[in-house]
């Protein structure tokens, strides 16, 4: 049975808003120009789908990130988000940029709301939307079987961050 929009929005990202709200927040912190989610659904497309993917077997149905999540995001996004495209500030070419902050909110609401790719670009087909957004109503897991982990650019990450 499919989530409506609402019920995923309030079961997944609801007590991250509302740690936002009250000032929380992740170490990380999320690039400037990430919108409100809510600017972001008045824009929405009027001929955009409102049903998400079914949660009841994310265990079963979650793609995994490195072998399906990763190409796809580098495939239709990769020429403006990452670090030499024209949307460097907002990156999500690596599963720890996704993860972090804000960063998978804004992109599962752009994806959600037919925002991204935008009107230059070509439209995901019906299959990728609906491998990502299966993948964030899944809670975005590294793994196909629903397990968190991070990917080997992560790691070069961090160890970079440690070195300066």
């Amino acid at each position: 049975m499919p989530m409506d929009r609402a019920s995923f929005l309030h079961s997944l990202f609801l007590p991250v808003l509302l740690a936002l709200l009250h000032g929380c927040s992740s170490s990380a912190a999320a690039p400037a120009d990430v919108g409100d989610a809510a600017d972001a659904s008045e824009a929405a497309p009027s001929a955009c789908p409102s049903q998400l993917p079914s949660d009841m077997d994310c265990a079963a149905t979650a793609p995994d990130y490195q072998s399906v999540v990763a190409p796809l995001l580098a495939a239709r996004c990769g020429s403006c988000h990452s670090p030499t495209g024209i949307e460097s500030v907002t990156l999500f070419d690596t599963y720890s940029r996704i993860k972090a902050g804000k960063m998978q909110l804004h992109v599962f609401t752009q994806i959600y709301d037919c925002l991204m790719p935008p009107a230059t670009a070509p439209p995901l087909l019906p299959a990728e939307r609906e491998t990502l957004l299966q993948w964030f109503v899944c809670d975005a897991p590294f793994g196909g079987d629903g397990s968190a982990g991070s990917d080997a650019s992560d790691e070069a990450e961090v160890g970079a961050d440690a070195m300066e």
